[in-house]
């Protein structure tokens, strides 16, 4: 069972990679102003066809996120689309401080008109359902916008907020060439020329999220392995029956090739007994609410009892680490629990690592239309850098790389079942 820390780390994470892209996007975008070929209004107008209304069109977009220079995660979004057929792969691959690869999701896709299929190469397995075709247009699949209605007005209020923070930014967009008609604009930005608001809404947010965590992470319990602490204490404290029950009821599953409950945790322990002796149980406490009382009690007992050391030995400052052999650790701070326990701070304290006050370095937009004013491709690039409460400096690189082609004559592939498993029934 992961602990609530490390749940609270991840949630700050995807935070940040948002954030970072919406800077990124931002802070160039603010700066794409009016150039005798009209790049600001040009661009704007070919992302808002891409996005809303292209119903024909093939691209490819990936983006990549740097940490002090190595890659932490990519992910994409490729995609075929022609009518009510649409073919997409999203995938995302996440490395650890050494490049190597950790984790990693790669789904594809289809739809024809009539089925819908998704398939995991990973498993080499898919799931088909019938469909009856892709609805909406545009790379974000919207409907159909009717003038007037909430949808429009939303296009159109974001569409005021970007021309209202380009303010009297003027001649930052360049066109730097043109050849068979496509149209090349460049933009870019260093650290003395982003706007005071940008830096400053930075500050507002990482101060606010790290205050969150310093705060909550001061005073906490966290366990190496939760359901084995749990288990312990029931066992030592109760007798073997009821500490049974407790364990299976509340932390446990059945395992039919073991024939055992089983609860997870890094020591994987099993409850000696068969899905029928667990049935058997259950019947009696069903018809028992006073025993199912007890039992609640005993599970709430248990999950107190390390909290309640906490407060009372430690007058509930700092972390009080529960080691899977029953053995605890008191730290003062959270900083302390972390570097000896070789923390991974791009889960767990990837905002903290700017500091409160963060900064874009810089930031560089390309792109290119065609003579119909659709976009062709797009390289982003922008830097956030800060320094961690060490004085440490690190630096976060958000690069971003697009291609669309094939406008009005897309013709996505097919789906090929041949060679691999089909686990629509079982689904």
């Amino acid at each position: 069972m992961k602990n609530l820390q490390e749940m609270k780390g991840k949630k700050h994470f995807r935070t940040f990679v948002i954030l970072l892209a919406g800077m990124l996007l931002l802070s160039t975008a603010v700066y794409a102003n009016y150039d005798s070929a009209n790049g600001y209004s040009n661009g704007k107008a070919a992302l808002k066809y891409l996005a809303l209304k292209a119903d024909d069109f093939t691209g490819q977009a990936e983006a990549r996120l740097s940490i002090d220079g190595k890659t932490f995660i990519k992910t994409g979004y490729d995609v075929e689309r022609a009518g009510k057929a649409m073919n997409t792969r999203n995938y995302s691959y996440y490395y650890d401080e050494d490049g190597e690869l950790r984790d990693s999701d790669d789904r594809y896709y289809y739809e024809d008109g009539s089925m819908y299929y998704s398939y995991d190469p990973n498993s080499n397995s898919y799931y088909g359902w019938e469909s009856n075709g892709v609805s909406g247009k545009g790379f974000l699949g919207a409907d159909e916008i009717v003038p007037g209605s909430s949808e429009a007005k939303a296009v159109r209020f974001v569409e005021l907020l970007a021309d209202t923070l380009v303010g009297d930014l003027k001649n930052n967009v360049v066109m730097t060439g043109e050849n068979d008609g496509i149209k090349h604009y460049s933009v870019s930005l260093s650290k003395g020329q982003v706007p005071e608001f940008v830096n400053a809404g930075l500050s507002f947010v990482f101060t606010a999220s790290n205050n969150s965590l310093y705060d909550y992470d001061n005073n906490m319990v966290t366990y190496e392995d939760y359901n084995q602490s749990i288990r312990d204490y029931v066992y030592a404290h109760y007798d073997e029956e009821t500490a049974k029950a407790v364990c299976a009821y509340y932390m446990g599953w059945y395992d039919s090739e073991a024939q055992a409950l089983r609860f997870g945790g890094k020591t994987e322990v099993t409850i000696p007994m068969t899905q029928e002796e667990y049935d058997a149980m259950m019947d009696v406490y069903n018809r028992d609410n006073e025993a199912w009382q007890k039992l609640d009690e005993i599970y709430n007992e248990a999950c107190n009892y390390y909290e309640s050391i906490l407060q009372d030995e430690y007058d509930g400052k700092g972390v009080l680490e529960i080691r899977a052999d029953g053995s605890m650790e008191h730290y003062d701070t959270y900083a302390e629990y972390k570097k000896a326990n070789s923390y991974d701070y791009y889960e767990d304290n990837i905002m903290m690592l700017l500091g409160d006050d963060p900064y874009v370095e810089e930031a560089i937009l390309n792109f290119s239309l065609d003579k119909e004013g659709r976009l062709v491709d797009v390289a982003a690039s922008g830097t956030l850098s800060g320094r961690d409460r060490e004085g440490e400096k690190h630096s976060f690189t958000m690069d971003i790389d697009a291609a669309f082609s094939d406008y009005g004559c897309t013709v996505p592939a097919a789906f090929d079942p041949s060679g691999k498993q089909d686990m629509s029934q079982v689904w």
